[in-house]
């Protein structure tokens, strides 16, 4: 079964709320290919009684205005939460708008980006002890890349 979850964006001076779907695959909704925004909490949940939707009012939040400066903060467990969790943010919007974003991609230093970030977030830690990854220059590099893709595309939606 579809759940429903209430999110907030913050970027470039402008706040919305967005519908996020989690089930066999994570997405947002949309309204005419556009991702569906709200501008209040109780706007989102009008709209999700009016259709039916059983919606968790706990609200997520994502700060993405400064998203890219955690890139030199990535050795700790806090900047690589919000750079995982604005990773799977922008992968999710993509796929649900069907663009392609650089974070989805097979190649290796991606992949491995990814993985540090996950592993940054020391979920795992009390069966493998703590993580704190560092980025060389490449890495930092292709992060910078991977966010700046998915910011774009968030942009284009939010700013349109």
């Amino acid at each position: 079964m579809r759940q429903y979850f209430l999110i907030k964006v913050s970027y470039k001076n402008r706040e919305a709320f967005l519908i996020w779907y989690c089930n066999n695959k994570e997405g947002v909704l949309l309204h005419k290919q556009r991702l569906l925004m709200f501008e209040s909490v109780s706007e989102a949940k009008l709209f999700a009684e009016k259709k039916g939707i059983s919606l968790d009012m706990e609200v997520a939040e994502y700060n993405l205005s400064a998203i890219t400066e955690l890139i030199d903060r990535v050795g700790l467990t806090e900047s690589c939460n919000e750079l995982l969790n604005a990773w799977n943010l922008f992968s999710d919007i993509a796929n649900s708008l069907g663009e392609e974003f650089s974070g989805d991609s097979d190649e290796e230093l991606t992949s491995d980006i990814y993985h540090m970030l996950f592993h940054g977030c020391n979920i795992l830690s009390e069966a493998y002890g703590e993580f704190h990854p560092i980025f060389d220059d490449k890495e930092k590099e292709r992060c910078l890349s991977v966010l700046n893709n998915g910011l774009a595309i968030l942009d284009k939606q939010m700013h349109a």
